[in-house]
């Protein structure tokens, strides 16, 4: 079933329900459709009250809470300030925040409440549209992919690694690959998702997109490391990957964050730069609620790792001025390259 958008109902609170068979995506848009005219605009108070029904096998079911770019936002020159949506559920409070994604398992009742405020004629809204989607173990939904296990999906906004890890939240995790082969199956699985049933659109792999992967702490010593996270939301370290000789790495790297991208040929390529480049990411998570999932909806996912990794960029890489790293564009040339392949 294709996503509703809830518009703001000025005053009144907008009641949505999702369920595990026909509503399982719905989309809150904090704003009035069809009103142009700033200076007549009033007061805007919106609220929407999420209520999600799930059958017998709610146990086993997740919700993702995630935020995508809302185009028709314009902001003004003189606001005084941006309002954000606010979420609260039964277990914290948090902003809808850009970037924002949140794995929560369902419980037998849920309910997540979602209020906006502000005066149109001074201040503007945060452009981003709120969504709510239960995924389906096996399928997981139209825009990410089922793979051994686990549901990927490509987050809507472009971030560094210290944005990135600091909004994603639950049992969710930057992707990351134990060897070429994995990479190799991971793509097959994509692009043959075009011409099996339900024939949905693969991912977007032309881009460069972040992984939960990085290179050695001097460039050249072939050690990639994994983003991982224990049983507890506390427990994150930088593991190396147990059969390094599977992979092959140049020594142009010029920065440890590891990104995934294809080529022309839809060959994979695995390539390494700088932390603070600005891209999308490649998150997963486990296409049914693990037991432990509770633990950890309310802590980021392993905010601890940021400044070791920044530090090592900062020690293995130096800087030239201007604060761009050696050898490094925006745009990562193909001389400058660093990848497994």
């Amino acid at each position: 079933c294709d996503a509703a958008n809830h518009y703001c109902v000025n005053g009144l609170t907008t009641s949505v329900e999702l369920d595990n068979f026909y509503h399982r995506e719905e989309t809150i848009v904090p704003s009035v459709p069809n009103e142009l005219d700033t200076q007549h605009k009033s007061f805007r108070r919106c609220r929407w009250l999420i209520r999600i029904r799930t059958s017998s096998t709610w146990k086993s079911l997740q919700i993702v809470i995630q935020t995508t770019p809302d185009e028709h936002v314009a902001v003004k020159e003189n606001e005084t300030a941006r309002k954000d949506l606010t979420i609260v559920s039964q277990e914290d409070a948090f902003v809808a925040t850009r970037g924002l994604f949140r794995l929560y398992p369902l419980r037998q009742r849920n309910f997540f409440t979602n209020t906006i405020e502000w005066d149109p004629k001074i201040q503007s809204r945060t452009p981003i549209r709120l969504r709510y989607l239960i995924p389906i173990p096996g399928i997981c939904n139209n825009d990410m992919l089922s793979f051994n296990g686990s549901c990927y999906a490509v987050t809507a906004f472009k971030q560094n690694l210290t944005e990135a890890l600091s909004t994603i939240a639950g049992d969710i995790e930057l992707a990351s690959f134990a060897s070429m082969a994995e990479i190799n199956e991971f793509v097959a699985a994509n692009i043959a998702r075009k011409s099996e049933y339900p024939y949905r659109r693969p991912l977007n792999l032309s881009q460069p997109l972040r992984l939960g992967m990085f290179l050695g702490s001097d460039g050249q010593d072939q050690t990639v490391s994994i983003l991982t996270r224990g049983n507890s939301s506390a427990g994150c370290s930088l593991e190396p990957v147990s059969k390094l000789k599977k992979f092959k790495i140049s020594n142009t790297a010029v920065g440890p964050c590891g990104h995934i991208s294809l080529d022309v040929t839809d060959k994979a390529l695995v390539e390494f730069g700088s932390c603070d480049a600005s891209i999308l990411a490649l998150i997963k998570f486990p296409q049914v609620a693990r037991s432990d999932t509770r633990k950890r909806i309310i802590s980021r996912f392993c905010p601890e790792i940021i400044p070791k990794v920044l530090s090592m960029e900062k020690d293995a890489y130096p800087l030239q001025a201007g604060g761009m790293l050696r050898n490094q564009t925006k745009r990562y040339p193909e001389e400058n390259r660093a990848g497994i392949w």
